[in-house]
């Protein structure tokens, strides 16, 4: 059965994709978006947009009002790795939008909610892969507001009956084969975008992060996921949630490390790719690495672009194909 689904941060890198994918499941996707993310641009062709923001309490009243939703999906408009690095005073910024959207969809009697979250939730785990069930052991700004707003899911839950599912994953990259129009790229923050933009010649070098981590290669070690593949996966948590709560980690089941990661663009692009050793991100644990497992049995998720080459190929042609697109993510 199709649904209206309101889509917030819909503009970004993740939200387009997820826009695009219910529009192609056939529903009818809603993006509620402030535009920054996209520069404002026009979000999918097809998808209507409200430009708002989620402190702005009677734009969401408003956009609830025009449209009788089914469900929600919170897409973060900021990338991973942007969220990441933001200090902790930053942590009430996501916490109090999060009460005004989840408020609001419960006051508008709205009882699906999809949370697009971050895996760092986790910190430093116990062991790797990471399963859902894993101690949440919070080190990053990121990771403690994921978690006080899961938190805030679940008085929701309790109190209005609101049913939703966390989707933890790692970095999203790519972009969709077939479409472009209003798509937004991943922001340049992102280790494959910061080595594609070196490859097109518009950087100089990728800075690492950290050389003497306790990995195979000293390097960060983390997983990656294409964004059409984790879009699918909150369509499809969106169409089996019922009730309860739920927790899926999105994930190929392995990780990189920076080098191999810079490997694969290289080997992908031609390209020589020059990288510097840079100073260390306080709080990152060495590796973090999700099992799918669960979702993969739960939800018959089933990853299109199983591994980084497949991944990092879709970026790199998106960008061949649309340089000037591709200057300004």
């Amino acid at each position: 059965m199709s649904k209206t689904v309101l889509v917030t941060g819909g503009t970004s890198h993740l939200g387009s994709h997820i826009a695009a994918a219910l529009k192609e499941r056939g529903h009818c996707p809603v993006i509620f978006d402030d535009l920054a993310a996209s520069g404002g641009a026009a979000a999918v062709d097809g998808v209507a947009v409200v430009n708002g923001t989620l402190g702005d309490r009677a734009a969401l009243h408003a956009v609830f009002a025009a449209h009788r939703f089914d469900g929600v999906i919170y897409a973060p408009a900021a990338e991973t790795s942007d969220r990441r690095a933001a200090g902790f005073g930053r942590i009430g910024d996501p916490v109090a939008a999060m009460i005004g959207l989840i408020g609001t969809a419960c006051e508008h009697d709205v009882r699906r909610f999809i949370l697009s979250a971050d895996g760092a939730i986790f910190g430093h785990p116990c062991r790797l892969p990471i399963d859902e069930d894993e101690a949440i052991e919070t080190t990053t700004s990121a990771g403690e507001a994921n978690h006080l707003i899961e938190e805030l899911l679940a008085r929701a839950q309790a109190l209005h009956g609101l049913a939703w599912t966390c989707l933890r994953y790692g970095a999203a990259v790519g972009f969709h084969p077939g479409r472009f129009a209003g798509m937004a790229f991943e922001p340049e923050t992102g280790l494959v975008a910061r080595a594609l933009a070196v490859a097109e010649g518009r950087r100089l070098y990728v800075d690492i992060p950290g050389t003497s981590y306790p990995t195979a290669d000293g390097t960060l070690v983390r997983d990656y996921i294409h964004v059409c593949d984790l879009a699918a996966a909150h369509v499809s948590a969106l169409e089996a949630l019922e009730s309860g709560s739920h927790r899926f980690n999105v994930s190929l089941d392995r990780g990189y490390s920076v080098h191999e990661v810079l490997g694969t663009v290289r080997r992908m692009t031609g390209a020589t790719i020059p990288a510097r050793a840079a100073a260390a991100v306080a709080g990152e644990p060495p590796a973090i690495v999700l099992t799918a497992a669960r979702i993969r049995r739960e939800l018959g998720w089933v990853p299109q672009y199983p591994d980084l080459e497949s991944i990092v190929g879709t970026a790199w042609t998106a960008r061949d194909q649309h340089p000037r697109r591709a200057a300004v993510a």
